[in-house]
């Protein structure tokens, strides 16, 4: 089975869209004046206004939205520069229970946002919206700058598509030899490339979690030797679930592994084995277990990214 069949049967394309009112708005009147004040030029600065200034349900529907994507984008590799990204079989099930309840539960939040649970219509929304945006912006308030309810609720839109993904020189069409001969060519040629970009992709995410955790270690061992000198460094961080969010993303890269790479999977159980039967303790705490996670990570590196 070459590469390409690999990845028909044993990955989708999963392509997620997300739009939202952004809630922002130049202020021309603002960037004159200020322009006036200064002395400065027509076109020396802009002011964007924030026409949600107060509203707390606004800025948590976006940045619940950005935690979607960020999970889309951690558990699927890039296919095309925008669009449907790959999805494995062995990611799917969990992705996709994952991605349905983020987004109903963004679907409420949207719902919630938009309407007065007191009083659940357009009119009293509104009235309650622009009372918050009058004591945040002050006298920077313009009724004019918003558009309706009925407006915003078509700027919220949110899906999750999936589809197979194509097989090389699948051309189904009615095209003189020569062409259709071409257009196979190419798109095999295209089907190659994006095979080479699944695996610099997990290759990628492997070789910069490493960094981290060398530069990670490296740092702690230079700050509890300072310390037991009496000497003054940053204090280093380690985060409760670090090494259990290392575990994970080692058992995630693993499932991503669609073509098969012995050698990146040997390389993802390589540094599973290094962190075996060590604890965040003996890494605050054990200097001899510190330099030896970090000799045993600096020889992952040499032996797949050297």
């Amino acid at each position: 089975m070459t590469t390409g069949n690999t990845l028909t049967n044993g990955a989708v394309l999963a392509e997620l869209r997300i739009s939202q009112w952004n809630a922002k708005l130049i202020d021309k009147s603002v960037a004159d004046r200020v322009a006036r004040e200064y002395r400065a030029g027509e076109h020396a600065g802009k002011y964007h206004k924030d026409l949600m200034a107060g509203s707390s349900f606004h800025a948590k529907i976006k940045k619940y939205a950005q935690g979607i994507r960020n999970y889309h984008i951690e558990h699927t590799i890039p296919w095309t520069d925008r669009g449907p990204r790959l999805c494995t079989l062995a990611v799917l099930p969990e992705y996709k229970a994952t991605m349905t309840a983020m987004i109903q539960q963004l679907e409420v939040m949207i719902e919630e946002f938009l309407y007065d649970t007191t009083s659940p219509n357009f009119y009293e929304t509104q009235k309650r919206l622009a009372n918050q945006a009058t004591v945040a912006l002050g006298e920077l308030y313009r009724e004019a700058d918003y558009p309706t309810l009925e407006r915003v609720r078509t700027l919220y839109k949110v899906s999750l598509s999936f589809d197979p993904v194509p097989q090389a020189g699948d051309f189904r069409i009615d095209a003189v030899q020569g062409d259709l001969e071409f257009l196979r060519s190419q798109h095999a040629e295209a089907m190659d490339s994006r095979v080479r970009q699944v695996q610099e992709d997990i290759w990628g995410r492997l070789h910069k979690r490493l960094d981290m955790v060398r530069q990670k270690v490296v740092d702690m061992d230079k700050y509890y030797e300072a310390q037991a000198n009496n000497e003054k460094l940053p204090r280093v961080l380690l985060q409760d679930d670090y090494l259990d969010t290392l575990r994970d993303m080692c058992g995630l890269l693993g499932k991503l592994n669609v073509t098969g790479d012995a050698k990146l999977d040997q390389a993802r159980q390589d540094l599973l084995r290094t962190f075996e039967g060590v604890d965040n303790d003996d890494l605050k705490e054990d200097a001899g277990c510190r330099q030896q996670v970090a000799k045993q990570l600096e020889q992952i590196n040499n032996d797949y990214f050297c």
